[in-house]
């Protein structure tokens, strides 16, 4: 079994392999920059960014993704978010739960 440190070890590694997020509009991608990686007091792993669109119109956000230090996806996820005109913009989050089980 893996020790909390090897556990903590590989969040660790996760979190200084991410280096920004992205989202995409229609079939633009736009990068965002990550204002929060941390290990919570529970163990989860989370990655917060702001989605902050430059639109004059409402526009929907189809899938966002994080993007390692070698500019390669390490996590997508398919949604549905409009960001109306009225709106600043939303705030985005990722979360892992990195553990062990036996099989």
């Amino acid at each position: 079994m893996l020790t909390t440190v090897a556990l903590n070890d590989i969040k660790t590694f996760a979190l200084n392999r991410i280096a920004y997020a992205r989202y995409k509009i229609g079939s633009t991608y736009y990068n965002a920059t990550i204002n929060s990686k941390e290990i919570t007091s529970g163990g989860v792993v989370r990655v917060q960014f702001p989605i902050i669109p430059q639109a004059a119109t409402t526009v929907r956000i189809t899938e966002v993704q994080l993007i390692n230090t070698n500019s390669e996806v390490w996590a997508t996820q398919t949604v549905s978010i409009d960001i109306e005109t009225v709106q600043t913009g939303i705030l985005y989050w990722f979360e892992f739960n990195v553990e062990e089980k036996e099989v």
